[in-house]
């Protein structure tokens, strides 16, 4: 499964590229992100992290081990998969993009990309769902968290 999703938001790509480099911070505006837990490491900047997805009366749970591998400011954050447990895991991955607008907004894309057997048509409805909630939320917590300048 591969997805890319693209949000403008209104604050300064600065602030946005800070912020989307703390996996802590997803669960602000990720529904499905049960809970991030920063770990030591000596890879850099390592989280472990919970999704967990509602499937009607159900729901599953993944935990994951998920690594900051590169990152350009201002321009790409990349996430992968890092499982230490010598288990053979399916690929995690997100890449995310930042574009400036202007002084005020920022569009970012995100490709999530995941290589399990286990993606079926109804997780992906149910993911959808997530997606579409998470870039509502993403624009508010924005908005919230803008720094204030100044003059305000």
């Amino acid at each position: 499964m591969q997805r890319t999703e693209t949000v403008t938001v209104q604050t300064d790509i600065e602030h946005s590229f800070s912020v989307l480099s703390d996996l802590s911070t997803y669960t602000q505006w990720l529904n499905f992100i049960e809970s991030v837990e920063p770990v030591e490491s000596k890879d850099g900047r390592v989280w472990m992290l919970v999704l967990k997805a509602q499937l009607g009366p159900f729901s599953r749970m993944k935990r994951l081990r998920m690594a900051k591998v590169s990152s350009e400011p201002h321009k790409l954050i990349r996430f992968e998969r890092k499982e230490i447990s010598g288990r053979d895991a399916s690929d995690w991955s997100i890449d995310i993009n930042f574009q400036e607008l202007d002084l005020i907004s920022t569009e970012i894309t995100f490709v999530v990309s995941y290589s399990g057997k286990l993606w079926t048509r109804t997780l992906e409805t149910v993911f959808n769902t997530y997606v579409d909630q998470a870039r509502t939320n993403l624009k508010a917590y924005f908005v919230s968290s803008r720094p204030q300048s100044e003059n305000e």
